[in-house]
């Protein structure tokens, strides 16, 4: 008797539209697999495919590996932070991640946040005799993570022939143009995952040595940075600024952190560096992709084409990368 496979999709994001589960079960139902919301439901399946999200916490996921016969995970979202090593040890089948969803979108606000701080264009309505754009080219640029974003932000670096390096101690930085300490640095671009080792990376000691009007990117993850003290050098130093898209605790009420900041030297968004307008139809794609070369059956050509996106690759010296 032919097994049945269910696709377990508990939730998505809130950014995703109201027709996206329809839409996602209708490219399920072409595979030949049932799709369902309902955990009950998974619960009589033969074996299940799990779609998570980052809302989905640790201890939920724990519970679902112990009550339903999942045979693969698919996590597209860029964040992991809520699988463990643990369970990413334990798990004997494969945790696929969706990094490459939101690559270009995230180098895309990344970019755009550089390109401000290095001098805003000078619109005018009307001619401008004095014809002056200060703009500041030889920036020394420091980037914590050289992953799929990192990769790309590279070659942008390249191009505009900044002076730039890379701290990612799982990556060559064979390509940094420069080597400088981080009280040389003006601006600093988080592009790393969090983990145990990434927490509070830009700490006390960290904003006690750079420079007064230093800039920090964070398309990345909220705890990357102990926002206290990030609030506090902000409102010391009025040259600093800081682009935000993450925090420490979301949502956030950014009217409230806005008035924290009495230099008014942030601009701040909700989490949406990875958002774009066709990102439902692109996740789609991807989990039907991801699902379509696992149940082919030719498991060594699914880790070959997905080796970058299988989360259990990313243990490097105990912890998830």
């Amino acid at each position: 008797m032919r097994q049945r496979t269910l696709v377990f999709r508990p939730s998505t994001s809130e950014y995703q539209a109201s027709d996206f589960n329809e839409k996602e079960r209708a490219s399920m139902t072409k595979l030949g697999l049932d799709y369902s919301q309902n955990f009950q439901e998974a619960k009589s399946a033969d074996q299940v495919i799990l779609i998570t999200t980052s809302q989905i916490k640790t201890d939920e996921l724990k519970g679902y590996l112990k009550e339903l016969e999942i045979k693969l995970i698919i996590h597209p979202n860029s964040g992991y932070d809520n699988f463990t090593k643990e369970l990413v040890e334990s798990f004997d089948s494969h945790i696929v991640i969706g990094n490459q969803i939101r690559a270009a979108a995230v180098f895309q606000y990344t970019t755009s946040c550089l390109l401000d701080a290095l001098g805003k264009i000078p619109f005018e309505n009307g001619w401008d005799d004095k014809r002056l754009y200060s703009r500041n080219l030889k920036k020394k640029v420091t980037v914590y993570g050289r992953g799929h974003i990192g990769k790309k932000l590279e070659k942008f670096l390249i191009a505009s022939d900044m002076n730039f390096n890379f701290i990612d101690p799982y990556q060559e930085d064979k390509n940094s143009v420069g080597n400088h300490k981080i009280e040389e640095t003006d601006i600093f671009i988080l592009l790393c995952s969090l983990n145990e080792k990434s927490y509070h990376i830009l700490g006390k000691n960290f904003f006690s040595n750079i420079k007064e009007s230093s800039v920090i990117i964070n398309p990345a993850r909220g705890k990357l940075i102990d926002e206290t003290v990030l609030i506090e050098f902000l409102n010391k130093n009025k040259k600093s600024f800081a682009y935000l898209d993450v925090f420490e605790n979301e949502p956030k009420d950014l009217s409230a952190l806005s008035k924290e900041l009495k230099n008014n030297n942030a601009l701040l968004s909700s989490h949406v560096a990875g958002v774009y307008d066709d990102i439902d139809d692109a996740i789609i794609e991807f989990e039907t992709k991801v699902i379509s070369d696992y149940l082919s059956g030719d498991i060594e050509g699914f880790k070959k084409v997905h080796e970058y996106a299988i989360l259990s690759n990313r243990l490097k010296d105990g912890i998830l990368i």
